[in-house]
């Protein structure tokens, strides 16, 4: 489709649809509802999908910028076995690129920070957009 393109992702998930997968998603501006709509597809029909964001910063090199990798998970398995975690790379605050091979430690630290900091649905005091400045 003339409006949609294809960024590879990554599916982190105890399950056997695992790894980098390709997401379609609009072009143009970077909307939150149109992330969220497009992540869908690897989650259950009734799933409750949130997102946290980890900002990453510059390793100083003259090709390097900083990025945030956008974590989208289903609210009601999160903390749990069954919840799968899509990561997503954003660069300048709005455009969505390609995972590679080199961003896979990268989804690793933020999927376990987001583990670690959000707390599971049955906590209704959580805030569910959880930021990280890492330096690489």
């Amino acid at each position: 489709m003339a409006d949609e393109h294809t960024v590879t992702t990554c599916l982190v998930s105890f399950a056997q649809h695992n790894g980098f997968v390709n997401l379609q998603i609009n072009n143009g501006p970077l909307h939150h509802r149109d992330v969220l709509s497009a992540g869908k597809i690897f989650f259950a029909p009734d799933v409750q999908l949130v997102d946290a964001r980890v900002t990453f910063g510059s390793d100083g090199g003259p090709e390097d910028k900083p990025f945030d990798m956008v974590v989208l998970f289903d609210r009601g398995l999160h903390g749990t076995k069954e919840c799968p975690y899509l990561a997503l790379k954003l660069i300048d605050k709005e455009k969505i690129i390609n995972l590679g091979r080199e961003d896979y430690m990268n989804v690793m630290k933020s999927v376990e920070y987001v583990i670690a900091r959000i707390q599971p649905a049955d906590n209704e005091t959580t805030e569910c957009m959880a930021t990280r400045e890492d330096s690489g």
